[in-house]
């Protein structure tokens, strides 16, 4: 159900628009013209364009109908696929210019980058609030749950799931108090509110292009959770909210800590921080690459307390730099010893709007700390 009307949304359209054309660089031809675009499409661009090729990346022509032809340019090239005319966004011009703002080593260029993606993240979560989140639409392009989550069963009793995979749940052994989630992607603030009322720290750790997307999309998420607690313990009703076994009491949502500087860098800070976790997360990470999967597991291995989990879920074969399970399997099992559990887990679906569209089979491995 949408949380702000069409109306809302336009008018809050011009302050965006004057930020993120501020940060583009945007001429005054290029602003007029992208005046003419649906706000919705800003926030189906930035999802494919900086989303961590998290979701599509094309949309049918008819969602760009009635735009100014040089909008449409800037936004996408027009693309055939099996025969199927689509609206390409990785071909536009923005997303050309994003690009070469991220590759540019420029102090200046680089604060602009940060800012505009964080711009965009916001007015992502501001468009699903329009669309509604659990509209069909919106959820073609913004996943709703998490590949992996820690969180309680109908008894209250912890345990590691696995999205659309009930029978591979896994029981976590003692506290969850520290959980670290590699590559949250946009649904890092899902991935923490499963743990209200059962964890204190929730680390969300992103790299990459679309760090600082992902931490603006997040921490708005985040904080329309934190307003719905208030909101819901006011009006009496917060305790039919809340996942099993947790009292209202102590229904707090856990301290998010979110990350930008990818897998190793942040990894190895929370070693100096002498932080002790109880779970660490390694899910589709898969594209981050060699290195930062590897220290990812060498990370995990000096973090984890005594019986702590290092959870992996990935494709089963690797692609190019890719880290599928068929590369991280030997790793892990050097640095843990055989998994507590392991098995098949499903597809990640790639591109699902494409008629090229493949699922990739996927699995999991739990490896216990000794």
């Amino acid at each position: 159900m949408p949380e702000i009307s069409e109306y809302q949304l336009r008018q809050f359209y011009p302050t965006f628009l004057q930020q993120a054309g501020r940060d583009l660089q945007l001429s005054t031809i290029e602003q007029r013209a992208v005046a003419t675009a649906d706000p919705k499409l800003w926030a189906y661009w930035a999802v494919s364009t900086l989303s961590g090729d998290e979701r599509v990346a094309c949309l049918e022509p008819s969602a760009a109908e009635g735009l100014h032809q040089h909008a449409r340019q800037l936004f996408a090239s027009e693309a055939d696929i099996n025969g199927k005319p689509v609206l390409d966004f990785s071909g536009g011009q923005l997303t050309r210019r994003v690009d070469t703002m991220y590759n540019r080593k420029n102090a200046t260029v680089q604060q602009r980058f940060e800012r505009v993606s964080k711009t965009l993240g916001e007015w992502t979560f501001t468009v699903g609030g329009a669309v509604g989140y659990d509209n069909k639409e919106w959820l073609a392009f913004v996943p709703a749950m998490p590949q992996v989550v820690v969180k309680p069963n109908s008894q209250g009793e912890l345990g590691v799931e696995f999205k659309g995979r009930p029978q591979n749940r896994f029981a976590l052994d003692g506290p969850s108090n520290t959980v670290i989630t590699l590559g949250p992607g946009l649904t890092g603030a899902d991935f923490a509110t499963e743990l209200i009322g059962n964890a204190q720290d929730v680390h969300l750790v992103s790299g990459g292009k679309s760090a600082h997307f992902l931490n603006g999309y997040i921490n708005m998420r985040l904080r329309a959770v934190r307003a719905g607690i208030v909101l819901n313990r006011r009006a009496g009703t917060l305790q039919s909210q809340l996942p099993p076994g947790v009292d209202m009491q102590r229904a707090m949502l856990p301290e998010v800590h979110m990350y930008s500087d990818g897998i190793a860098a942040t990894l190895g800070h929370l070693s100096t921080q002498e932080t002790v976790a109880d779970v660490v997360v390694m899910s589709a990470v898969h594209t981050a690459g060699t290195e930062e999967c590897a220290a990812g597991i060498t990370g995990a291995q000096k973090l984890l307390r005594p019986g702590g989990l290092l959870v992996i879920k990935a494709p089963d074969t690797s692609i190019g730099n890719e880290v599928g399970m068929d590369r991280v399997m030997p790793e892990a099992t050097r640095a843990f010893g055989s998994p507590a559990a392991a098995g098949e887990c499903g597809v990640f679906a790639e591109r699902p709007d494409l008629p090229v569209a493949g699922d990739r089979p996927a699995s999991y491995a739990i490896f216990r700390q000794q």
